[in-house]
């Protein structure tokens, strides 16, 4: 079988660029102190307070282990472990987090941690007794790490790091060969139930294929400047949901580190930022809801496509879940709803979606959006398109107005 091929070459020389990001300010919900490190306990038992361990980490190496790497990390490039709980279906593995804001889940193999308390002595406290460990922050404490390509996982591991194996990433695609130069690219996705993948050049450019071969070679960047360097590992392309091209720091503000955002509204669904397409049914009592993560200052056009027998109403919603920022019916031909909005505040945001009418008779242009009065809002079931594209022109966003 004859296989075409996309090859996008990788100049990685220039991709290592020295971090200058302020620490990270908290992880796992806790603020990071400046002078302590913080032990936070497992409650005895629902009755009882939480405890809390303030004083000095002596533990010099944390050593975890993810899925597709394992880290022998020095203590000072650690910002936070969290453990997790095997009757937790939500939370049951534990996460680690790096100076640098790189997030990995998986097991924390180091078994206790030697801990100094203020005004006391030092003891050993055993990993099944802990909750988190909170270290505490030094202005200085990702100096000298690079920022490369940043990678987002399906399950929400990232981080940042280089890739090698030859300076190469190959799409087997339909279309014959294309070469493309990493200065010309953005993002490349990966839908988590499979299918092709999605390559975003900065004019506009989206190439579709598969990644050949399957595994991706990666050297981290947290392991940087180690006196024993970490052998590089391995990484199936399957696991990756996001490859930021561009060096720098992450595009999407959900790759930053902490643990998964409480919603205000807890049955929205996830849109990523960056054009990928998500498709829905919608009937005409149902209300869809999304949340996506906007950076302050940044300009976003959200669109729906009505698709057939739909005719959305889309409201943008403040982070409280509740405060209209926009509302729009009528986007334009060919689309259903459009906003178009600068963001003010750096937060989850939400998107409500619903049915103003569908089928044929609504093929038909009103001002301002607005029906007649009177006009039928009995309709079938009917399905629609949403998506989310950055417009700013902030470095390394991902090309408005190409999507999957």
């Amino acid at each position: 079988m004859t296989r075409h091929a996309l090859t996008l070459s990788l100049a990685l020389a220039a991709c290592a660029v020295p971090a200058q990001t302020p620490p990270l300010p908290a992880v796992f919900g806790e603020n990071r102190p400046a002078g302590a490190d913080v032990l936070i306990l497992r409650p005895i038992d629902e009755d009882s307070e939480e405890q809390r361990l303030i004083g000095d980490l002596l533990t010099g190496t944390v050593v975890f282990q993810a899925p597709y790497v394992r880290l022998d990390l020095p203590a000072a490039r650690t910002a936070g472990v969290a453990i997790g709980d095997a009757e937790d279906e939500e939370a049951p593995l534990d996460t680690l987090v790096t100076v640098n804001g790189d997030q990995f889940s998986g097991l924390l193999l180091t078994p206790a941690f030697a801990f100094r308390v203020q005004g006391g002595g030092e003891i050993n406290v055993r990993r099944e007794l802990i909750q988190s460990l909170v270290r505490r922050a030094d202005p200085a404490e990702a100096h000298g790490i690079p920022v490369r390509q940043q990678f987002r996982l399906h399950g929400g591991d990232h981080f940042s790091g280089s890739l090698l194996a030859g300076e190469s990433i190959t799409i087997a695609g339909a279309y014959g060969p294309v070469s493309l130069p990493l200065a010309e690219l953005q993002t490349i996705r990966a839908p988590e139930e499979g299918g092709p993948i999605h390559a975003h050049a900065a004019d506009g450019t989206v190439l579709a294929g598969a990644l050949d071969p399957p595994r991706l070679t990666i050297e981290l960047d947290c392991t940087a400047g180690l006196p024993v360097p970490p052998v590089p590992f391995s990484l199936h392309a399957g696991r990756i949901s996001l490859l930021q091209c561009q060096p720098g720091p992450p595009i999407d503000v959900m790759l930053t580190a902490g643990p998964p955002p409480d919603l205000a509204l807890p049955n929205a669904t996830e849109l990523p930022v960056g054009g990928e397409r998500h498709d829905a049914d919608l009937d005409q009592s149902q209300i869809d809801e999304y949340w996506f993560a906007a950076v302050q200052g940044r300009s976003y056009t959200i669109t729906t496509e009505n698709l057939s027998a739909a005719d959305t109403v889309m409201e943008l919603l403040a982070p409280d879940g509740t405060t209209q920022i926009q509302r729009d019916d009528d986007g334009g031909i060919n689309m259903g709803s459009r906003i178009l909005w600068t963001c003010g505040e750096t937060a989850i945001h939400y998107l409500r979606v619903h049915q103003y009418g569908g089928g044929p008779q609504f093929l038909a242009q009103f001002p301002g959006g607005v029906l007649p009065q009177g006009y039928p809002r009995n309709f079938p079931r009917g399905n629609y398109a949403i998506w989310v594209e950055e417009t700013g022109a902030a470095p390394a966003s991902p090309v408005s107005g190409a999507r999957p």
